[in-house]
């Protein structure tokens, strides 16, 4: 038995309006051929990262069919990305930008985040002396998305337990006379940098990377951006920062 003396409805201001279907049949009828791009770049528009990396953050977010066939066996429509960056890419923003996005979405670390926390707990009440259930970030996130930020700095350990969510959608629990299942049927996007902070084109992408290779198998899409110095790269990256600049200074001050 729960006793709960509050309750805060969550994404109360999310609603789709008959104006904002109206916009989007508009958008699509005149950018009929380019309207995936204008969606892509939308993401993190401050942010000059490679449009591949949108293009992949779009798919989540939009995310695929959930199927079942007639044996009776599930696919699973959730899309999960990992992306390894190199230090100068903002991972962290980008991740904050794909908050501010989705409708629903759970931010965590790999470094504060156990994969009791990402999953469920057993917890017991100290006044009662009873037992029950916490759910983690993944089960509050169903039919969401879970942002993990520093995903290389969770233990072996750690990334093992959120096998199950990954794959199936669901957590299995089954400690201290409790056995259940939760749904966690969320979209993972989560970032790491490389062993030894830089990438090393000299070794392999499973020594740059560091990783179980049953944790990697979990993820639809790796992504590997390399800071490499080049000078058309460098002037296009200066240039989108001036521009953004720009634009602040004209929005504040004139």
């Amino acid at each position: 038995m729960a006793i709960a003396n509050n309750v805060i409805l969550q994404n109360a201001n999310f609603s789709v309006q008959r104006s904002d279907i109206t916009m989007c049949r508009k958008l699509v009828e005149k950018e009929k051929d380019y309207v995936f791009e204008l969606l892509a770049n939308s993401i993190a528009p401050s942010r000059h990262v490679d449009i591949h990396i949108k293009n992949a953050i779009l798919c989540l977010l939009l995310g695929g069919v959930e199927i079942t066939l007639p044996n009776n066996s599930h696919i699973r429509g959730d899309i999960h990305i990992l992306l390894i960056l190199d230090p100068s890419f903002a991972k962290s923003q980008l991740l904050r930008s794909v908050l501010r996005v989705a409708p629903f979405a759970v931010c965590t670390t790999g470094r504060g985040s156990t994969g009791v926390g990402l999953t469920a707990a057993v917890t017991t009440n100290r006044s009662t002396g009873g037992r029950h259930l916490e759910a983690g970030a993944m089960v509050l996130a169903d039919r969401g998305v879970v942002c993990i930020d520093e995903f290389d700095k969770m233990s072996d350990i750690d990334r093992v337990t959120i096998h199950e969510a990954m794959e199936q959608g669901q957590v299995s629990i089954s400690k201290a006379g409790i056995h259940a299942k939760l749904n966690a049927r969320c979209s993972v996007l989560a970032a790491a940098n490389p062993l030894g902070g830089y990438y090393d084109q000299l070794k392999t992408p499973r020594d740059n990377i560091g990783m179980q290779d049953s944790s990697l198998s979990r993820f639809d899409l790796m992504m590997i951006m390399l800071d490499v110095p080049d000078r058309e790269k460098d002037i296009s990256l200066s240039n989108h920062v001036v521009r953004i600049h720009f634009f602040i200074f004209l929005f504040y001050f004139i």
